[in-house]
């Protein structure tokens, strides 16, 4: 009888399996929000809104792919070639940020509206880009200097074990404070001066004198940046309105670093949906098995979809942590504590919506609002040299070692910036970096690209597999010589 039952049990468990594994990413999704918030998401509506240059057709294509393979709910795509921008599109659905901006009360907008290419939407980690920029043009501009301790233009930063990190250590993620030792409060956070000396009393997550670790910082190098950028900045500005005043405004980009009141009042906001968790049963198995079945294997197991087969470097994650356990212990809880044990009330994905978050100045690291068309234009004017000199020390590139909260080898540039982020993709030459929801934000100097991907729906892929396609796609245009 048990032998019956365990037979049996195998049998539905495979054929449950199967199921799961040929599902679009779509599909769970519209079962959680119907959940949530009691309406249906629209089906994609077969439309792709913008403009592309001739040339350039086949990134409309590879986006038109994306939504009917059950991939997107809602997703902008812009493209710069050579200076001038060469694509512009949106498709599906989202919806709109309508919670009030005193005490961030209310909640989404009653229904789900067409995504448009003017709507701004939350960047998370791409958000860096714009902070390493605000460095890169500091140091340009003879504020600072790279290689200089942190402590020699702000004093209170030596205690803790940090005497001797340099202000390159902190934007290459070397610094050791990804995780702090108390979690910050709203009242913290509204107060530059007074965030600064709590920051400068926190103690390094190892000893880096003793030992050299690169760990990315998901949300405390923004704070830590930016109170360089205040500190540097002849005017005192915040990283915020030092972005603002000097790029956004005087460029004409819809990128916004710390919302201000009449910006959320004059802008349409989407929501950034919470994550479809059900999709986490199609990379459980391919996580623990790792290399044990190759991705041939998982594709033919996903009836030939390719897309949701883990690449090597993301599969081998949970064997690094595994390893970390037994060899650096203090290095799993530094990046276990370095998203949610930074900031209280910011702890699930989209609790990115609430406005207190995206008021806030000092989050350059990871609350950006931004359309797909100003995240391009910023990328550009970043490979043109028009913000800083691009041939200086800024963009130094690091040594290329394993990042142990990402769990692959990455370098950096001296002013932040990710150099080859997804080289393991096969694609070479990019710069820039993506965020944890899906956004890409690269350009490529060689090619004289820009490129800025936007998406309502995140699904949490380190290997950010949409971007990679849409970036594969605009590559062979300009290597084929299209465009």
């Amino acid at each position: 009888m048990n032998s019956r039952i365990v037979f049996f049990g195998t049998i539905l468990t495979a054929l449950f399996y199967r199921w799961i594994f040929c599902q679009p990413v779509t599909k769970f999704a519209r079962l959680q929000y119907y959940a949530l918030f009691g309406q249906k998401v629209p089906e994609w509506d077969g439309k792709i809104r913008g403009f592309v240059t001739p040339g350039w057709e086949r990134v409309r294509e590879e986006l038109s792919a994306s939504f009917r393979e059950g991939r997107e709910i809602g997703a902008q795509v812009a493209v710069f070639h050579k200076g001038e921008m060469v694509v512009s599109i949106v498709a599906g659905s989202a919806l709109v940020n309508e919670r009030d901006w005193e005490g961030g009360g209310g909640s989404h907008g009653n229904s789900f509206v067409n995504m448009t290419v003017e709507m701004i939407h939350p960047l998370f980690s791409s958000t860096k880009v714009a902070e390493s920029t605000v460095i890169g043009m500091l140091a340009d501009r003879g504020r600072l200097d790279f290689g200089a301790k942190v402590s020699e233009l702000w004093p209170e930063f030596a205690a803790g074990g940090k005497d001797e990190l340099t202000i390159q250590d902190i934007m290459r993620h070397q610094g050791g404070l990804a995780s702090p030792d108390e979690r910050f409060k709203s009242s913290d956070l509204k107060d530059l001066e007074k965030l600064g000396s709590i920051l400068a009393r926190q103690t390094t997550n190892w000893d880096v004198k003793a030992r050299k670790h690169q760990m990315y910082h998901p949300v405390t190098r923004g704070m830590y940046s930016g109170e360089i950028a205040r500190r540097a900045d002849p005017k005192g500005r915040s990283m915020s309105e030092f972005f603002r005043e000097e790029v956004a405004d005087k460029y004409g980009l819809k990128f916004i670093m710390g919302v201000k009141e009449e910006e959320w009042e004059r802008e349409t906001v989407s929501e950034q949906l919470p994550p479809p968790y059900l999709v986490i049963l199609k990379y459980i198995p391919q996580y623990l098995m790792g290399k044990l079945v190759s991705a041939n294997t998982w594709g033919r197991l996903m009836g030939g979809d390719t897309h949701d087969v883990l690449q090597d470097d993301e599969r081998s994650i949970v064997l690094g942590f595994i390893r970390k356990f037994f060899g650096s212990a203090y290095l799993n809880f530094a990046a276990a504590g370095s998203v949610a044990g930074v900031v209280e009330g910011m702890d699930k994905i989209e609790d990115i919506n609430n406005v207190e978050l995206l008021k806030l100045e000092c989050l350059g690291s990871a609350n950006g609002l931004a359309n797909a068309e100003g995240m391009a234009k910023l990328a550009d004017l970043i490979r043109k040299g028009e913000l800083f000199d691009v041939r200086g020390g800024a963009m130094e590139v690091g040594e290329r070692v394993r990042d142990e909260g990402l769990g692959f080898d990455l370098a950096y540039t001296a002013c932040g910036y990710g150099d080859d982020r997804f080289l393991s993709r096969g694609l070479v030459g990019w710069k820039g970096w993506a965020g944890m929801a899906g956004s890409v934000l690269q350009w490529n100097e060689e090619l004289e690209l820009a490129f800025s991907y936007n998406t309502v729906l995140p699904y949490m892929r380190v290997g950010k597999p949409r971007g990679n396609r849409l970036m594969a796609v605009i590559e062979d245009i300009v290597r084929g010589g299209g465009g």
